[in-house]
Order: C-alpha cells, then structure tokens, then sequence
C-alpha cells in the first residue's frame, strides 16, 4: 500500500475513535471527552456517530468496499441533512434525542443538535464519497480532492477560530457553535480524502488539475473563515476596507494555487526526468545483458562452427584425397563412374560447409570485405571456365558477354565477387537442363573514376513463380520442397550472394518466367583504374575477314561482337554447308575462319576436311571452339592443319592472341602446339625431405602419397612432440604441420622447434589444418608457422607451398656457411 492511502486509512481510523472518544464521554459524564474545555461547545453524539460512520466509509475507500462507503455515507447525510432541516423550518423531527438526551448546553441554542456547519460537512463529505465511487475512474480523484480540501479548510478555521478566543468562523447567527475536536475531526477526514485522491491521480504521470484549484479553494476558505470570525470578534462593520482585506485574502489563494500548480509541474517534470533516467539505466542494464548474452551466444557458435568445420574438413581431406588418388589407378568403367561419384559428392559437403561458415561470418558481422585491384574480365571468364566442365556434362552452352565499356581494372573484394558470381552461375547450372547460360556485363553509368556494373546470369532452366521469387534470397529457401529434393543444396548460396553483394554497396535480384527460364542480377559501384599502358594492339586485326560458324545464335552474337571490336569484319553462318556456300562464293576471301565443333549434320571436323578438300580454303587458318571434353585429339587437328583449339566460353585475351597469331605474317599451322595434351601430375625436378605431422591414419598416408608423387621423401609424426624430436635429430626441408593433435599440438610444437638449436630451428613450418575460421590463420603465423593450408588438400597449392619453401630452406642452409666464412 502506497503511503498516501496508509495516510487515508491513518485518518479515517483516527476519526472513527475520535467519534468512539465522545460517544463514550456522553455515556460516562466526562465534559473533557465531549467539549475539551468547560467554555467550548460540546459535540454531539449525532456528530460523534457520524464521525465514526465517515471513517468507516474512507476506509472502505481505501479498501475498496464499495459497500461500507455506500452505507456510512447515507446515514451520515441523512443525519446531516435532518439536522440542517430542523435548523432552516425550525422543526424538531427528534433525531437529537435517539442516542439520549443532552445535557450541556455551553454554545448550544439546540440541545443535542449539531451545528449547521457541522451538517454541511458531513453532506458534503458523504456526498463527495459517494459519486467518488459511481463516476468515471478519471473523474474520482478531482471530486474526493476537492472534497477533502473544502471540507479540511473548514475543519482548520474553525480550530483557528476557536484557539484564538472565537468560535464564529462559519457560524449561523446564534445556532449551535462548531466544537473544537469537530473541526479537528473535518481536518483528519478531509486530508485522508486528499491523500486517497492524490494516490488515485499518479502524479509522476500527470498533473493532478484538482490540486492547484483545492489550494485556492483552502485558502480561499480559511481566508473567508478567518474574516468573518474576526469581524464578529471585534464587531467589525462590513466597510469598504473590510471588504477589500476580504478581496485580497481571495486574490492571494489565486495566487496560491497558480504557485501549487508551478510546484506540482516542476514536481512532474523531476518526476519524469527521474523515471526517464531510471528506464535509460535499466535500458542499459539490460542492453548490456544481452550485449554480453550475445558476445557468449557468438563465442559459443564461433567455437562451435571451427569445431565443426575442423572434425568435417579432417574426414573429408581423406575423402576427397584418396578418391582423386583412386582415379589415378587403372579402373574400369564403372569402378571410375562409382569413384567419382564419390568424390563429388565430398565436393558438394565441402561447398555445403564453407556456405554455412560464410553465412555464420555475414551473421556475426564478421566478414571483413578486402579492397584490392583486380581484372572484372578475367575474374569473369576464370569462375566460367572452373564451372565449364559441369555445364558440358549436362550438354549446356555456357557464354561469357563483356561489353567494351566495362573498364577491365577495378577496386574492390575479388574473391567475393568471384563467389557471388559462382553461386549464381552454379545455380544456373544446376537448374538447367538443356539450352545455354550466358554470363553478362554490362556498365549502367560510368564516371571518372568509377562505374556502375550489372552482371546478369541468364539461363533457360525451370524458372521461378513470382510468389517464390519474394523469398528465393532467404536462408535455406528454394523454390519448393521438390526442387531440393530434386537438385539438391541448402539454398544458402542466394542468401550469401545478396549478403555479399548488399555488404559490397549493391543490390541483387531476380527477374524470372516459369518454364522460360530466370536472370539473376546484381549491380555493383566499384572504384575504375586506368593501365593504358597494358592495353592490346589489335591494328594487325582490322579490316581483316572472319567467318563465324556456329549452330548457336548467341554465341555468333557474342563472337561478332566481339572481333568486330576489334575492327574485324565478320560474317555468320549457322551450319557446315551454309559456311561451305559462303567460303565458296564470297568474295575478297576470307582470312580466317572460327568453327563450332558440335554441330548438327556436319560437325567442326568434318567442315575443316571438306575446307582442305577445295583449293580455295585448303589453307585457311582455321580455329575450332570445342566445349570442354569434346575433342582432345591431337592428331586430328594436325592432320586437317587446324591452327588453334579452343575450349568453350573462349577468353577474350586468348581469342584476341590466337586470331594474331593465325593472321601474323610468320604464322604457320601447327595445331600441336595449341592443342592442350591430357594434364599430368606434375613432377618436381628438386628432390627434398618433408616431414608431415598428422594424428589421422588417413590423412597421413593421402600426404605421404601426394608429396612422394611430387618427388620427395616423406617422414611421418603423429603429433607434436614427435616432431619436435625428429626435428632435433634430423635435418628436413619443410614440416606440414596439423594444428589440432594429441600429446602436443601444433602451435606449441612449432613454438618449441623456434627455440631448438640451429639449423632446426630454421625449418620452414606449414600449417596443414581443417581450421578454416577468420583468425585461424593469422594464428598460426603468430605461432611462428611460415604459412597456412587448409584441408582438403588443392594439390596445386600443395605442390607450390613445398617448392617455394624447400627452395628458401635450401638456400637458408646454403647462406650459413657463407656467413661464417665471411
């Protein structure tokens, strides 16, 4: 309970034993409980009991008894109200005499009659109580503030008024004077109104408007009180002076009540002011909860994301490893379809954790965007020509189309773009099943020194419903539950891809007809920088004359545009014998001509052998565009004098030099030397000693066997403490190191072989880890490690990590006896 109703219910008890106190003084004789002083009017047993029955009806305020309020109300006016009656028709209806006859008579016209203030009071306190309980909840605490103020302003002039030798504040001409522990009493009653009614209004929200106007009221009535008790003390005539003190005492309760109304907005403004600093602070006690809630929230789901990524890259290096080693040993067909299914499908978990550790970096705000130079062409035509492979499998045309005014140097995060522009030719591909992709960039507005990009993948796969098109970039979201049963995947790659792009300043979409295929979009504004000094002559180009020949509309579109930009002069024929009529018959000749492998009717092949066939074009450079796996034989291509063999999407550069050097003056037709031979493994001509550290059985046997392929001698430790010793007895080359091992682990086993004496001391250490997390890296160089893999093992970066290292430990070794020559 708030103190200002422990104060109402306070005074509604004193009350009731104020009226308790008198009742019993009228019972036992004693003039101190009924008039205080012999020269004081008494008060009434009427006035006691109705006394108590007010108290009781401000307790059940405070209680809220609606019921107690209702019932000591109504006797207590009705009491009030006969008395008042009796006074004004000067009556006598006997209600003085129910609780017995009076028998003091001292300032009492009436025996046993309350006075006429008295009554009014009371009518006004049971009625201020009463219609505090029946009206609207915002509209009880102005009538119980009023009400206690009033009647608490009368209460305490007429003590006033009696203390000071007069008990006319209030009276009416000679009738029954207010008694002393009455007004007492109207005081307690009314300031427990008060403070009920203030508890109701919350001040701290809202200004109590009841409040200022009770203070003028109060003072206004003690004002009117005190004037009129004086007046009659000291006979006083009602002069013009008199009346101005009476104007005066007014205007100063005016202006105390716009005084209380200053101080109780002032209180609300601090009141406000202090709740306001109290939510900030709980505001901030709670931000910092869940600021420090989520800093644990990431560092649990970081520590969770390496483990995981650690205990996957670990069991699929030797996946992936062994499997690619399987398909180096004679197999038979389905032995080989049954291996390589395998191995794509460790591929395919592999692309599947690194989506969820790129989606959890985006997530924690983590990913930090690099800003370095780059080539947007070469960018391009690399991530189509690592995709090309798959997109033959499946008998899809994949195309690249770079339009002139994209500037070739840029600024920014290459490998990110080079992901987003992955994800979305992967997604091409995927859902795709026959026709062509083309890969388009293209320049929105250029300035001096940048330019808005919009690169677009467009395909003739499936298609996307407008519904789903609304969802397609959130996390794990495809088109419906039946395309990833069909195709696969998790549906990250969109959500990474608008992520990256919106981090890189960009926006993404999608623009898609069901059953006619999609174009994925995003547009970049990337910083341009200017190299005009590595720009290709092509004026040995111009003018001259190419045939284009290919079954595919848009790869002729994307070829004339093409060499026509470099001032060559081209025609298109869509098949064998429509090329045949045009090389036949049009004339100046032509100087070189571009050919499809795979064509319907007359392939590429034999095109070139009925060329060679006619004197006309039996010496016409010819370059064939074959799609990737289609035409590897060597032998073909020298015997129909084909100049160059190119792999479908060509590279611009590549086309560009293959068309100079068909066209130069020295150029002579050996098709051996551009046609690519069946990639080997390569073998290093400086043999070495490496020490591989690795507490996985699998593991270690697929990096004994990858290194001994490469030509050096392969020593193994299971964890740490192996290696230290075995770098302390014997001299290696490099030492791959693993992070994560038993016994010892691999940043306090290279800390250890720092401090060994020289020269093991000096052994370049790589990291050969499944730790693959923002900070993994950096920690191991901080460890004293000269570099970092990460598993699955990429064996061309295996392969260049042991020679450039075993080179710098040679001549490491080599320098020392230099030295101390020297």
């Amino acid at each position: 309970m708030s103190w200002p109703r422990m104060t109402g219910a306070l005074f509604g008890a004193l009350a009731i034993l104020l009226g308790s106190f008198v009742l019993v003084g009228w019972a036992v004789h004693s003039t101190f409980l009924i008039q205080v002083a012999p020269d004081l009017a008494p008060m009434q047993r009427n006035t006691a009991l109705s006394f108590s029955l007010s108290g009781l009806a401000l307790l059940g305020i405070v209680m809220s008894r609606r019921r107690l309020v209702f019932i000591g109300s109504a006797i207590t006016a009705t009491l009030a109200a006969v008395s008042l009656l009796e006074y004004l028709f000067r009556v006598n209806f006997g209600i003085d005499e129910l609780l017995g006859a009076a028998y003091i008579a001292t300032q009492a016209s009436d025996l046993g009659r309350m006075s006429p203030t008295t009554a009014v009071c009371f009518i006004i306190l049971a009625t201020g109580f009463v219609f505090a309980q029946t009206t609207q909840l915002a509209n009880r605490s102005p009538v119980l503030g009023l009400t206690g103020l009033l009647v608490a302003a009368i209460g305490g002039t007429c003590c006033i008024s009696v203390l000071s030798g007069t008990s006319d504040a209030f009276a009416w001409g000679n009738v029954n004077r207010v008694a002393l522990h009455t007004a007492a009493g109207f005081v307690l009653l009314g300031i427990g109104a008060a403070a009920v009614a203030w508890d109701m209004t919350q001040p701290e929200l809202s200004e109590p408007v009841w409040a200022p106007i009770g203070a003028s009221v109060l003072i206004a009535t003690i004002r009117v009180g005190l004037w009129q008790a004086l007046s009659a003390k000291n006979q006083t005539k009602f002069d013009l002076l008199s009346n101005l003190t009476l104007l005066g005492g007014l205007s100063s309760a005016v202006l105390f009540g716009v005084v209380v109304h200053l101080a109780l907005k002032a209180h609300l403004q601090r009141a406000s002011l202090r709740t306001v600093n109290r939510r900030l602070e709980e505001e901030m006690v709670e931000r910092r909860r869940a600021e420090e809630a989520e800093h644990s929230a990431n560092r649990a789901k970081s520590e969770f994301l390496a483990n995981m990524s650690h205990e996957i890259r670990t069991p699929m290096n030797g996946v992936i490893g062994m499997t690619g080693l399987l398909l180096d040993t004679p197999l038979s067909a389905e032995q080989r379809e049954l291996a390589d299914t395998v191995r794509r499908c460790g591929e395919t978990l592999l692309d599947l954790t690194n989506d969820i550790l790129d989606y959890s970096k985006i997530a924690a705000g983590k990913l930090d965007l690099e800003s370095t130079e780059f080539a947007l062409p070469g960018l391009i035509e690399e991530t189509i020509e690592l995709l090309a492979p798959r997109a033959a499998s499946k008998g899809l045309e994949l195309f690249c189309e770079i339009e002139q005014a994209v500037p070739k140097y840029l600024l920014g995060d290459a490998r990110r773009l080079r992901q987003v522009l992955m994800n979305l030719v992967s997604n091409a591909i995927k859902f795709t099943d026959r026709g062509e992709i083309v890969v388009h960039a293209s320049v929105l507005a250029a300035e001096v020194d940048s330019a808005g990009l919009r690169i677009e993948v467009r395909d003739t796969g499936i298609g996307i419903e407008p519904l789903v098109q609304e969802r397609l970039f959130r996390a794990f979201t495809q088109a419906d539950a039946s395309t990833s049963r069909r195709y696969g995947g998790t549906g990250l790659g969109l959500a990474i891809s608008k992520q990256l792009v919106e981090l890189m300043g960009g926006q993404i979409g999608v623009n898609s007809t069901l059953g006619a295929g999609s174009t994925f979009w995003f547009n970049l504004q990337l910083p341009a920088i200017d190299h005009p000094d590595e720009r290709v002559c092509d004026l040995p180009l111009q003018g001259r004359r190419v045939l284009i020949v290919d079954d595919n509309r848009t790869n002729r579109r994307i070829l004339h545009h093409l060499v026509s930009s470099w001032g060559m002069l081209a025609n298109e024929a869509a098949s064998a014998p429509d090329a045949l009529a045009l090389l036949s018959t049009v004339e100046p000749a032509y100087d070189v001509a571009i050919i499809d492998f795979q064509m319907p009717g007359m392939d590429g092949v034999e095109l070139a052998r009925a060329l060679r066939t006619e004197s006309r074009t039996a010496l016409l450079p010819l370059i064939l565009l074959t799609s990737h796996g289609w035409f590897e034989n060597s032998r073909d291509a020298k015997e129909l004098g084909i100049a160059a063999l190119l792999t479908k999407p060509v590279r611009r550069s590549r086309l560009q030099r293959t068309l100079l050097a068909a066209l130069g003056p020295d150029a002579e037709i050996n098709a051996g030397a551009n046609v690519p031979a069946v990639e080997r493994l390569p073998h290093c001509s400086a043999a070495g000693r490496v020490l591989v550290v690795e507490d996985n059985v699998v593991n270690q046997r697929l990096a004994k066997v990858l290194i001994e392929r490469l030509g050096y001698e392969v020593d193994l430790a299971a964890n740490g403490e192996e290696a230290v010793t075995q770098l302390a007895r014997r001299s290696y080359d490099l030492a791959l190191m693993d992070c994560q091992m038993p016994v010892l682990d691999g940043f306090e086993a290279t800390r250890q072989v720092r401090r060994l004496d020289a020269p093991a001391c000096r052994t370049p250490i790589v990291a050969m880890t499944a730790s693959a997390m923002d900070g993994d890296r950096e920690q191991c160089l901080n460890s004293g490690m000269d570099d970092y893999l990460t598993k699955p093992l990429d064996l061309e970066k295996l392969k260049t990590a042991i020679e450039r290292w075993t080179l710098a430990s040679r001549q490491s070794r080599n320098a020392v006896p230099a030295e101390t020559e020297g």
